[in-house]
């Protein structure tokens, strides 16, 4: 039987409670994860090991998730970046998209708004009169 290799994930937040409790969740559900503290300690870790998810708060010390998800995408387009953030608004959700972040709740409670608003949406018919 051959063993597969975990899977690796970057979480990127400056607070060392957060990166440390989803090293924890993460790594007993079989990833293998790293952290950084900052975007630069995250560009330089992203130089050295490639991985294939990252994690990142919005509210970074140095700069923002998306200028990270900014920096990934330009650099290494494969991997995919989930942005997490307490502190959503339609604006930064409008700029995570933009970015093409994966979006957490932010963006789900968006896409669950917009289906709830559309099912309520009165059927338009067009009628043509003869």
């Amino acid at each position: 039987m051959i063993a597969r290799q975990a899977k690796k994930i970057l979480v990127v937040d400056d607070e060392p409670s957060v990166t440390g409790s989803l090293r924890l969740i993460l790594g007993e559900a079989g990833y293998d994860v790293l952290t950084a503290n900052s975007f630069a300690e995250s560009t330089n870790l992203l130089k050295q090991t490639p991985v294939d998810l990252v994690i990142t708060d919005l509210r970074l010390s140095d700069a923002t998730g998306i200028d990270l998800t900014l920096h990934i995408k330009a650099n290494t387009p494969d991997i995919e970046v989930i942005l997490m953030t307490a502190y959503g608004s339609i604006d930064v959700t409008i700029e995570a998209i933009k970015a093409r972040l994966l979006l957490s709740r932010e963006a789900l409670h968006a896409r669950s708004s917009l289906r709830a608003r559309r099912s309520r949406a009165p059927v338009m018919r067009s009628e043509t009169r003869e």
